[in-house]
């Protein structure tokens, strides 16, 4: 999965030397903590974190006060020409209970929560960003806004009735709503509208929204779903599993939150913004709307590198609880795509095998390869305590053996070597503030958890 590792038998621990010719102790990175336990103070530098970070931490371990936090911190001691914009996905709000105040200090805040009304200063409508149907970029928009709310309202892949991974749950609803978006897009469209199209037509009236459209690429693709309409069981499963994939919009209180101006990605870019994304797991049915407004941000920023040029501002996004989250649309290829930009993503999950659940073995692996660097936390699973320790490597041991040869009683001293792990699997579950680092750039290294109590 994480492309880096070292080789067998030659592993060891980062020298200070080598963390400081590639600037791991320059203070304008993400303090991560001591070297060693007692060493000077280790940072994340801004090179590093446009190549993303995953961190690997149980619950109970530390990682939002030990890693997000001081993150999230540190950049408002940026100068001012330095400052990132922040994107955070923030499920329960804890990150923006103790870092809002003081990033309010540098940063505009933008605060969207659908389950919260109150709590919001910006409205977020996905659908919003979709430019008008004679305008360039339309037919792309229609179909990149299709599958972000296709992969977030989309099971895990080893369960539910829509399984990531399905060929038919990805292929016929997304072809279907691709060509309702484009049909209804001739008109203002947005996410409640579209909600209320798929429950209030039939599925005869729905088709002929797309067979009657004034929109030329709307009617190419009446084809696909005509022919879906032959097999009437499998048709009804289709528009059926659309007006499901859209019930959570039938909330009025989700509804006012997506009326009015929809955050603005290129402002983000244009001023220092820390835009916080927060759904509770109290409002559990409402958390794809997390993987949504990534997605979108994800396009939207990409639109902003289209002409070659680099942001005027980095992004940083920060992504709380991914393995928990809905499916992101094309997440690894985002994240490969994005740093090259100036983007980079700061991704924390309890387990690697709840990414798979998401996304597919291969999709995780994926994800992982994509990451520069992983913060491995005391605690972790056995699979992942023995994954961390595979990437650690071994090392070959000198074990001396001394024996005593009688009646003289001489002493003989055998010299033999050995393999092992540079740290065990259950020495690594058994970390107690202390955290293992693994760059792709260079080897690993240990440092302590110091964990903000502000």
């Amino acid at each position: 999965m994480f492309s880096g590792g070292q080789q067998a038998d030659t592993a060891r621990w980062s020298m200070p030397g080598e963390l400081a010719a590639l600037r791991w102790f320059d203070p304008s990175g993400w303090p991560l903590g001591p070297l060693g336990g007692t060493g000077p103070m280790v940072y994340l530098p801004p090179l590093i974190q446009r190549e993303n970070v995953m961190a690997l931490a149980p619950p109970g371990a530390g990682k939002t006060r030990a890693v997000l936090v001081p993150a999230l911190l540190s950049e408002r001691l940026q100068p001012p020409a330095d400052r990132r914009s922040l994107v955070i996905v923030d499920p329960e709000g804890e990150l923006y209970k103790l870092t809002g105040r003081e990033l309010s200090r540098t940063h505009k805040i933008v605060v969207w929560n659908p389950a919260k009304p109150q709590m919001c200063n910006a409205a977020f409508d996905p659908f919003a960003y979709i430019p008008a149907w004679n305008k360039p970029g339309y037919v792309g928009a229609c179909e990149h806004a299709a599958m972000v709310w296709l992969a977030a309202t989309t099971e895990g892949a080893e369960g539910g009735t829509r399984r990531a991974g399905d060929p038919y749950w990805e292929k016929q609803p997304a072809n279907v709503l691709k060509a309702l978006l484009l049909a209804w897009g001739i008109r203002p469209l947005s996410a409640t509208g579209a909600a209320r199209e798929l429950g209030d037509k039939s599925t005869k009236a729905l088709l002929a929204d797309i067979t009657e459209s004034g929109v030329d690429a709307a009617r190419m693709r009446a084809k696909v779903v005509e022919d879906l309409m032959l097999n009437e069981r499998a048709a009804g499963n289709v528009f059926s599993d659309l007006r499901e994939r859209f019930m959570l919009l039938g909330n009025p209180t989700v509804a006012g939150t997506m009326q009015g101006k929809s955050v603005d990605f290129a402002a983000i870019v244009a001023q220092p913004t820390a835009v916080f994304v927060q759904v509770s797991t109290a409002a559990l049915y409402l958390q794809p709307l997390l993987s949504v407004f990534i997605g979108t941000a994800v396009g939207e920023l990409l639109k902003l590198t289209s002409s070659g040029r680099p942001l005027a501002r980095e992004v940083r996004f920060i992504v709380d609880e991914l393995g928990n989250l809905g499916r992101i649309y094309d997440l690894a290829g985002a994240l490969a795509t994005l740093r090259k930009n100036g983007i980079g993503f700061l991704m924390a999950t309890q387990t690697r095998s709840r990414l798979a659940d998401r996304y597919g073995l291969q999709g995780a692996k994926s994800i992982m390869g994509t990451c520069g660097t992983v913060l491995a936390l005391g605690g972790l699973s056995v699979d992942d305590a023995t994954w961390v320790s595979r990437q650690l490597g071994t090392h070959v041991r000198t074990v001396y053996k001394t024996t005593v040869s009688m009646p003289s009683f001489g002493l003989h001293v055998d010299q033999q070597k050995d393999t092992a792990p540079l740290r065990t699997a259950d020495a690594i579950r058994a970390m107690n503030l202390r955290m293992v680092v693994l760059p792709t750039r260079l080897r690993p290294f240990e440092t302590a958890v110091r964990i903000y109590t502000g």
